[in-house]
């Protein structure tokens, strides 16, 4: 079976459409991790492919990863998947980030869960990576999967993936990350809090009650800066850490 790992961002929703209208082979069907915190662009955008294409569109979720982190904080969990918090340090210096696992939990996880409910046979996993991010690229852990970027051999990058929405006659996908993911640059917070309010206000609900995590000793936020999201200057550095692609989820997220 060929499968796509289906984000809803740009490139695997270019995956998708391309595969839809026959400029790429026929996939078999897409999965879609739901971590129930996304912005509501992301949602309305699958809706949209959900209704365009003719390749089976299939969500799973392993819960919501904002509610079970809060819920972890007020005592009623006793486990949930670390995020990658900004750590402050004594004065107001950086620590770090803590450990990243809301990627294979959320999103990895369900979508293999998914795939051996399906099958038992070997599976093609086309994943969404551009020419720009090829760093991201990372062969299968595992045996019953193998990866394929369809963008790759289409020596596609993003630009190119944009440029082949607007040759259509498509709108372009929203920013696909959770509202609260610490890898979001700065011109897309001010983007969500100009345009979105209703998630930016969630991202600041959010920043704002995970400051003490339980078993961490260091103050947690979702930005660099180690101040409340809505106090941010997003003009002061010029975007969010320069992680590049290459410290986003793993070719899972965002794409």
């Amino acid at each position: 079976m060929k499968i796509i790992s289906l984000g809803a961002g740009v490139q695997s929703s270019t995956l998708l459409l391309m595969s839809h209208l026959g400029e790429l082979e026929r996939a078999d069907l897409a999965i879609f991790a739901d971590t129930q915190v996304e912005p509501e662009g992301v949602y309305e955008h699958l809706a949209w492919l959900e209704e365009t294409v003719d390749i089976p569109v299939i969500r799973v979720t392993a819960g919501n990863l904002g509610k079970d982190t809060l819920d972890h904080i007020a005592g009623k969990r006793s486990r949930v998947a670390s995020i990658p918090f900004f750590l402050k340090g004594e004065g107001k210096e950086m620590e770090g980030m803590s450990r990243r696992q809301c990627t294979q939990d959320y999103k990895i996880a369900p979508i293999r869960r998914k795939i051996r409910e399906i099958t038992k046979e070997h599976v093609e996993l086309w994943i969404g990576i551009s020419t720009d991010e090829i760093q991201r690229m990372k062969e299968s852990n595992v045996k019953y999967i193998s990866h394929r970027w369809p963008l790759i051999e289409q020596r596609m990058s993003r630009s190119d993936c944009l440029e082949w929405y607007n040759q259509r006659g498509y709108r372009q996908p929203a920013k696909s990350a959770c509202t609260f993911c610490p890898y979001r640059k700065n011109p897309e917070w001010v983007s969500m809090r100009d345009n979105d309010p209703k998630s930016f206000k969630q991202a600041m609900d959010f920043d704002a009650a995970i400051r003490h995590m339980p078993k961490i000793t260091n103050e947690c936020f979702i930005h660099r800066q180690l101040v409340p999201i809505g106090e941010v200057n997003f003009g002061d550095d010029g975007s969010q850490m320069d992680f590049g692609f290459g410290n986003e989820c793993d070719g899972m997220c965002g794409l």
